[in-house]
């Protein structure tokens, strides 16, 4: 991933945050997210934060780290890692991924 310099003023940086995390906000549709995030990150973000989230929902449905590895194609300190956010985040990925789910059965409905 891009590495931030080391240069930057804190409350700038805090600032350049708040911003992004606004922008997030005001996404409505999914186009619109699509067009906002492929602008914003390289393809190789894009495909990083994809596999996080299937890791996460692979942990959360009880997968066990060799499968996901050999799934996914990760290592295990990516697996940890994400299982960390899982154990102690702030419950953000357990909430998008309970909606995926009701998405994914809807979806299963209609077929």
């Amino acid at each position: 991933m891009t590495k931030v310099s080391i240069y930057s003023d804190p409350k700038r940086l805090s600032q350049f945050i708040h911003r992004f995390w606004n922008s997030i906000t005001l996404i409505e549709e999914r186009d619109e997210a699509i067009s906002f995030l492929k602008d914003l990150l390289t393809p190789t973000e894009v495909r990083m934060f994809a596999k996080r989230l299937q890791i996460a929902d692979m942990l959360a449905k009880g997968y066990k780290y060799q499968d996901i590895r050999n799934y996914v194609r990760v290592t295990d300190q990516t697996i940890s890692a994400v299982n960390n956010k899982l154990q102690f985040g702030e419950d953000g990925l357990i909430k998008i991924l309970q909606k995926l789910e009701k998405i994914d059965q809807n979806i299963q409905k209609k077929l």
